[in-house]
């Protein structure tokens, strides 16, 4: 039985590999490869993005706004690529908790295919 689930996971990482590598741009990689990267704000800038901010001050709102500039063209890249996944809402959902589970350096050690998948169920959601 845990061949056969493991089989199935297996093409089902597979398939959705396939299909986000054909459906990004180079460019497109690499503004996604950047949250692994970019530390300018003090954390990475994937853990950056995922932070609420702490209150309602105008340092806090200048920081939402920026945020917002960032995830604007990345909520695009992952809509699209989400379209074309063929996976329920439920699926996009766990992938989405994975980049928030797992540390970044574990992340980074991925494979950048399987990364991608936290990457946009993440920003697509």
């Amino acid at each position: 039985m845990q061949r056969l689930i493991e089989h199935a996971t297996g093409l089902e990482r597979k398939r959705l590999e396939k299909i986000i590598a054909a459906a990004l741009t180079m460019e497109e990689k690499e503004q996604l490869g950047q949250l692994l990267i970019d530390q300018s704000k003090g954390f990475y800038l994937l853990t950056w993005l995922q932070k609420e901010p702490p209150n309602f001050n105008t340092y806090s709102m200048r920081g939402q706004i920026e945020r917002k500039l960032i995830l604007q063209p990345l909520y695009k890249i992952a809509d699209q690529v989400l379209a074309k996944l063929e996976i329920s809402g439920e699926n996009t959902r766990y992938y989405g908790q994975l980049s928030i589970y797992y540390p970044i350096y574990v992340i980074g050690n991925q494979n950048c295919r399987e990364i991608g998948k936290y990457e946009y169920t993440t920003f697509g959601n």
